[in-house]
């Protein structure tokens, strides 16, 4: 599934402390995780294999604490794991 930015933020995206800065935008991008920003105790330590139905198709989603150091890299192994063709894949249940 492919999604696009509202023309009105399209390019704009907000850092924390920073402010609104402006970039290059994608003018589309495929929809590959949905990702919950939740408090610390929310987060699972061996969470089950979740998915969110948008308009129809399965779509991936986690729960993750943004403000830990290591949220960046866990979402891009969540990323990887998650994609079509990730070797090794998440271990299924």
């Amino acid at each position: 599934m492919l999604v696009t930015a509202p023309a009105a933020i399209a390019g704009l995206i907000e850092v924390r402390g920073v402010g609104i800065i402006r970039l290059q935008p994608v003018t589309e991008a495929t929809l590959a995780l949905l990702v919950d920003l939740v408090p610390l105790p929310e987060v699972d330590r061996f969470p089950a294999t979740r998915c969110e139905d948008v308009l129809g198709l399965a779509v991936p989603s986690i729960a993750l604490s943004p403000f830990e150091a290591s949220a960046a890299a866990k979402l891009r192994f969540a990323l990887r794991a998650f994609s079509a063709d990730s070797v090794p894949a998440i271990i299924r249940r």
